[in-house]
């Protein structure tokens, strides 16, 4: 049973995919993505193991250039859902902002 702390239900709209094929190609670069970085990790960890010298040297650097991979691993959703927000999802009409180009923003005596 679920259970929610305090009274306060926070209403989130729905998001709605106009694009559902650019949104499944955006899953898919980053399911990519995030195993390119796994693999090139991999590699440098090997290269670390590989090279002739003390076995906690190739550790250390391990450590050590973990958190460069895993930053970029744990940015993976965050971003993913940025690029769906804005390349697959219909704008939010409550939006205060316009790009449409043929709002009459200008229009009135007081700016003529």
């Amino acid at each position: 049973m679920a259970t929610t702390v305090g009274s306060e239900e926070e209403e989130v709209p729905e998001s709605v995919v106009t694009n559902p094929v650019m949104a499944r190609q955006i899953r898919g670069l980053f399911v990519c993505y995030s195993l390119a970085v796994i693999a090139m990790f991999a590699y440098v960890a090997y290269s670390h193991f590989r090279i002739d010298g003390p076995l906690w040297e190739a550790f250390a650097w391990t450590a050590g250039e973990a958190p460069l991979f895993l930053i970029h691993l744990c940015m993976v959703p965050w971003l993913r859902d940025i690029f769906i927000r804005t390349y697959a999802q219909v704008p939010s009409s409550d939006s205060t902002g316009s790009d449409d180009l043929s709002s009459n923003l200008l229009v009135g005596p007081e700016n003529v």
